[in-house]
């Protein structure tokens, strides 16, 4: 069964590597280039797992973990 995984990181090139690698895993990917972002795809698509980057600008990954938390506090990240 296809898993969605929910790849977060400001850097594009990164999140196309993630997302083709997934992918190949066999896998759903959906992007988000911030923190903001990611919070609001938990609380739309409810992925299986969030991956995500640290350091990010507008909101940084500690912090929008506490968001995303704050959303589904099962949430694995």
């Amino acid at each position: 069964m296809k898993k969605k995984l929910l790849v977060v990181d400001d850097n594009p090139e990164i999140r196309q590597v993630m997302r083709r690698a997934l992918e190949q895993a066999g896998h759903d990917v959906i992007e988000a280039a911030d923190g903001h972002t990611a919070a609001d795809w938990v609380e739309w698509e409810h992925p299986a797992l969030v991956v995500m980057d640290i350091h990010m600008p507008r909101l940084d990954g500690i912090t929008a973990l506490g968001e995303i938390l704050g959303v589904d506090p099962t949430m694995p990240v």
